[in-house]
């Protein structure tokens, strides 16, 4: 799953300084979240500075349905692309607080 933050924001007829400036950011620096590895909380800044549902920002790899899913827990922050990979990351979690406990 490819993150395409330029096609959303040029899909609403926007430029890249008028969202960082919705954002409270410099047009550099949200140039260096589009090109790197934007945080999911950056992910929904994004979004919202745009007006869209943070799954636009989001590629498809086929045409099949977009899955995708984002679980924070504490200070970590877990994706998955498919349903196999939030099985697993829950599972992860479980074994976590069961050790915890």
């Amino acid at each position: 799953m490819a993150i395409n933050i330029k096609r959303a924001i040029k899909s609403r007829g926007l430029e890249v300084r008028e969202v960082a400036r919705r954002m409270g950011i410099t047009p550099t620096g949200l140039s260096q979240h589009i090109n790197g590895n934007p945080t999911i909380d950056v992910l929904n800044r994004i979004a919202q500075a745009i007006g869209c549902d943070i799954a636009e920002l989001f590629d498809p790899i086929s045409n099949k349905p977009t899955f995708f899913a984002f679980v924070k827990m504490g200070d970590n922050t877990f994706q998955a692309g498919s349903l196999a990979e939030l099985k697993k990351i829950v599972t992860e979690i479980e074994e976590r607080h069961e050790e915890n406990y």
